[in-house]
């Protein structure tokens, strides 16, 4: 059954519940107010939600099918066992916010803030994260693909055991001792960029 979302919301707000068994097509909402709700085994295809708060909100065995976030709150959110397939969220922010066993999945996520964030066991898979804010995160067994990283910030973030092979990584900013790296899998082309960004100059 197809659930109108908006009183979806309310009613959960009014009686400190979750929405669960949930399906919501071709929503349009606007500045909604969505933080503290659990979503629990609830689909979203082709929904568009602009400048809603979702934080503090949980996603448990969700998935989103071409959806379009633009300017969401998504900080200091859960996510378990859930999926974001063929969608948009660029400039979202994704802070604080915990990924556990969930995919990303040719989505853009440009200038996207995750910042601070836990992924374990998750898989990032042909997304597009330029210019996204990497730093601070704690990654655990999670697998980035074809993920394309041109611009983006990894301060601090370690990827000690990643294989970013399949990703572009031009231009991306992290410490001068080019830390964040160390451990990482690369290929050639991008061992002559990380040479570049440490001040090695390749022949």
């Amino acid at each position: 059954m197809v659930w109108d979302f908006k009183a979806a919301v309310e009613s959960a707000h009014d009686n400190d519940d979750s929405v669960s068994w949930a399906e919501f097509k071709n929503e349009d909402c606007q500045k909604l107010d969505v933080s503290g709700i659990e979503f629990k085994k609830t689909v979203f295809v082709s929904c568009r939600f602009t400048d809603c708060d979702f934080t503090k909100s949980g996603f448990y065995d969700c998935t989103f099918e071409g959806c379009m976030f633009t300017g969401c709150d998504f900080s200091d959110s859960f996510w378990k066992n859930s999926a974001i397939n063929k969608s948009r969220g660029d400039g979202c922010d994704f802070r604080e916010s915990r990924i556990k066993e969930s995919g990303f999945t040719e989505s853009v996520f440009r200038y996207a803030n995750f910042s601070g964030s836990v992924m374990h066991k998750s898989v990032f898979d042909g997304c597009n994260l330029t210019q996204a804010a990497m730093s601070g995160i704690k990654l655990d067994k999670t697998d980035f693909k074809a993920v394309d990283f041109t611009g983006a910030d990894f301060f601090t973030t370690s990827f000690k055991g990643t294989d970013l092979s399949g990703c572009l990584i031009e231009g991306i900013s992290v410490s001068e001792s080019c830390a964040e790296l160390k451990g990482a899998v690369v290929n050639a082309m991008q061992a002559v960029e990380i040479a570049r960004i440490i001040g090695v100059k390749v022949i």
